[in-house]
């Protein structure tokens, strides 16, 4: 896989922002990208965690996008959409596309049952909802950090350039309170020691922090959760 270009600069709008998000909160429910996140948002927005992508209409209009293209590319909510706008957004905070591999992946449509729909999700920021969602998702506690880390670092412009992905989320992660991702790195068993392997990593192959280990962890992780045929990075 190549490298994230340095120069690579270029801003999301607050729609990317927020499907990234949605993307993020499908993958930490179940594992999948399977359009959960939408059905519950909509239905079960406090019990689900996910009442933020209703605070404000473009949000709200977010949400309701993704249903309507979701349900009328195929009449079934399985997270087409949502895997689109990643592949989408992933170009814009990397420079590369994984639009083909992201969608040759086999669609699985969301569960549509009430106990599903309605129950309520755990909080990734306390080590018991972390190991529900580690028994829920089929991922280890150090990928579902990988997600935060990544995420939060392509969106929530901590780089100089306050824009692509470059890891700049990983030493604050690691030394500032105030970090989004503070209390869950210096929580989780092992966090601390991977985040600072990912820092490694960087410097012994680029020189400097560049978030070239962080998204590789982060493709390695989607290509096993989708189950993308021929993987990403192999596959490119």
């Amino acid at each position: 896989m190549g490298s994230i270009p340095p120069s690579h600069v270029s801003g999301l709008t607050e729609r990317q922002r927020v499907g990234l998000r949605m993307v993020g909160h499908d993958l930490n429910d179940d594992g999948k990208i399977n359009g959960s996140v939408i059905l519950k948002t909509l239905l079960n927005p406090e019990g689900s965690g996910n009442s933020a992508f209703l605070k404000t209409a473009e949000s709200r209009n977010t949400v309701n996008l993704h249903l309507i293209l979701d349900y009328f590319d195929d009449r079934q909510i399985n997270g087409s959409s949502l895997r689109r706008d990643l592949a989408k957004t992933y170009k814009i905070v990397t420079g590369h596309d994984i639009t083909q591999q992201l969608m040759s992946a086999p669609l699985e449509a969301a569960p549509l049952s009430a106990a599903e729909l309605f129950k309520t999700q755990p909080s990734p920021f306390t080590r018991e909802g972390l190991q529900q969602m580690v028994k829920d998702t089929g991922m280890s506690m150090l990928e579902i950090v990988n997600i935060a880390l990544w995420g939060h670092d392509a969106i929530d412009n901590f780089g100089p350039n306050g824009r692509n992905l470059d890891g700049s989320a990983l030493e604050p992660s690691l030394t500032d309170p105030n970090h989004l991702d503070f209390g869950m790195v210096n929580g989780v068993p092992g966090a601390k020691q991977y985040v600072q392997e990912l820092i490694n990593r960087d410097k012994a192959n680029f020189g400097k922090v560049n978030g070239n280990a962080l998204n590789f962890d982060f493709l390695k992780i989607l290509e096993r959760l989708l189950k993308i045929p021929g993987g990403i990075i192999g596959n490119r």
